[in-house]
Order: C-alpha cells, then sequence, then structure tokens
C-alpha cells in the first residue's frame, strides 16, 4: 500500500464513504487523473479536459458526487449534450491543490480533515452565521477604508487653498 493509499485510506475513515461503502467520500488524485467538462459559452457539447492542464501537475483533493437528475426532455430541447457519467465521478477541488512537485503527507491531510469535518458538520445556522460576519466584516471594512481616502484626499473644512480660511489669509496663533 502506497503512502497515497494510506492517506487516501485516513480520509476515508476520517470523513465517510459514499455508494454503500466502496467509494471515499475525499480522497488524494493527481491532477493529471481528475477530470471536469468545460462547454464554450457559444458551444453545444462539453470538452473533457484535465486539470493538470489549467493547474499544473500536483495533487489535490477531490470529492465524489453521485450523477446528477438531468430532465431529458429539457436537456434535448436545448440542443446541448453533456455527458453523464452513470455512476458518477470524482469532482476535483482545485483550491486544495498543492504546489506541483509537493506530494500530501500526514499532517496536511489531517488538517484537511479537520477543516472538511468543521463544515460537514456545521448546522445552516452557523454557516449562515459565518457568512453574515464575513460580509459586516467586508462592508466595515471597506467603509473604514473609504473613510481614510476621503479624509486623506480632501483638506479639511473643504478649503483647498493652502494658507486660506473662509476666503481670508489665516495667520498661525494671530
Amino acid at each position: 500500500m502506497t503512502t497515497i493509499d494510506q492517506l487516501n485510506q485516513r480520509l476515508r475513515d476520517s470523513l465517510g464513504s459514499v455508494c454503500g461503502g466502496t467509494k471515499a467520500r475525499f480522497k488524494w488524485i493527481h491532477s493529471t487523473e481528475s477530470v471536469y467538462y468545460f462547454r464554450e459559452p457559444t458551444g453545444l457539447t462539453f470538452e473533457k479536459h484535465y486539470w493538470a492542464e489549467r493547474i499544473g501537475k500536483c495533487w489535490m483533493i477531490c470529492q465524489w458526487h453521485e450523477p446528477r437528475q438531468i430532465n431529458a426532455a429539457t436537456f434535448s430541447m436545448s440542443g446541448l449534450e453533456f455527458p453523464i457519467m452513470e455512476n458518477g465521478m470524482y469532482h476535483g477541488h482545485p483550491e486544495s491543490a498543492l504546489p506541483p512537485g509537493r506530494r500530501p503527507d500526514a499532517e496536511l491531510t489531517q488538517t484537511w480533515i479537520f477543516s472538511m469535518d468543521r463544515q460537514m458538520t456545521a448546522s445552516l445556522d452557523e454557516h449562515i452565521r459565518q457568512a453574515r460576519e464575513s460580509s459586516e466584516k467586508q462592508q466595515a471594512d471597506w467603509k473604514n477604508n473609504w473613510r481614510e481616502y476621503t479624509q486623506s484626499f480632501a483638506p479639511a473644512f473643504n478649503n483647498w487653498t493652502p494658507g486660506s480660511r473662509s476666503g481670508d489669509v489665516s495667520f498661525g496663533g494671530v
């Protein structure tokens, strides 16, 4: 059993399996083996691409997804052809991609397990609260940045002529 197989077994034991226990929910997959499908905005067919073409040759976490239920009548009327995987497939998470040449290790795998376990066990209320806090923080940061920009940009009392106050010349301390 290779090191990657051991790490994938650790992911499976910690985060569970799907398809009646036959597939791990998450696993490390090399980007040369992980695919995604893309359709040009004006195209009618989906093209198969490997993640290695987009992010380089590296390891990343992938998640198993069941096949999607697509309404065949609606889909055929649109003229699009989508490759439907009968059993499902692993979808890559490019944000988890390691730098090229780096291999996953036990410490990194444990960090991902901790992070994904927290997300999977969080309730809907917790996710909504975190999203609100993030949004409020972004708004507060924007307001503070805007306030600093305007205060450093506009002079005091909106007097653009140095040394003048209300049109009169000001003399310091007199």
